[in-house]
């Protein structure tokens, strides 16, 4: 009976171990407190494939607009917040590549050298660093590929220009699924 219940664990535990051939089997879903600023996730250089938030999260932080900034949402779909603080001053390179290439991710930056930038919020809403709204489907972020720091809905250049960012300053990436699709993507994030 004891090889019984040794010979059961060891199947059990290398069961475990076995790796899906679908590589969808592996996507991180986020909790909902990811779709609020204070809920930000810290990024590193790679993250993902990670499927975001179908809802506003617990506090409406990008609301909608009488008089509206073009470079932000209208206001918040399915929103997933990110921080990360460069260790290095350098020019920001980032990717966000959609699992489905048919589908549309809009992100804005923030900047701050302050840490109430999370409840502070309101202060901060109309004044990104870079954003893209672009309704073109497909890879999208910041890259040498662009040419203007801010794509608004009307224009179709997936890349926004790069960012000089400064290490011990946190960064915040807000990215949003307009259409409610939010099958999931991958980050890549390099500062050089």
């Amino acid at each position: 009976m004891k090889y019984a219940i040794l010979l059961f664990t060891l199947l059990l535990g290398f069961n475990g171990f076995a790796q899906s051939d679908n590589p969808l089997d592996d996507i991180y879903e986020l909790e909902a407190r990811t779709a609020d600023c204070l809920g930000a996730i810290k990024l590193g250089d790679k993250l993902g494939p990670v499927v975001g938030n179908n809802k506003i999260g617990f506090k409406y932080e990008i609301k909608k607009q009488e008089h509206r900034n073009p470079y932000i949402f209208a206001w918040e779909h399915n929103v997933v917040w990110f921080r990360f603080t460069p260790e290095k001053d350098g020019e920001l390179e980032l990717l966000i590549s959609p699992i489905e290439p048919s589908e549309n991710f809009d992100f804005i930056l923030y900047v701050t050298d302050g840490r109430w930038f999370c409840n502070d919020f309101h202060e901060y809403v109309d004044s990104p660093i870079r954003s893209n709204l672009s309704t073109n489907p497909g890879t999208t972020g910041i890259s040498s590929l662009g040419q203007e720091e801010f794509v608004t809905e009307d224009k179709s250049n997936a890349y926004s220009s790069p960012v000089q960012v400064k290490a011990g300053y946190t960064y915040y990436l807000v990215i949003d699924s307009p259409d409610g699709k939010n099958s999931g993507f991958s980050i890549e994030k390099r500062v050089k």
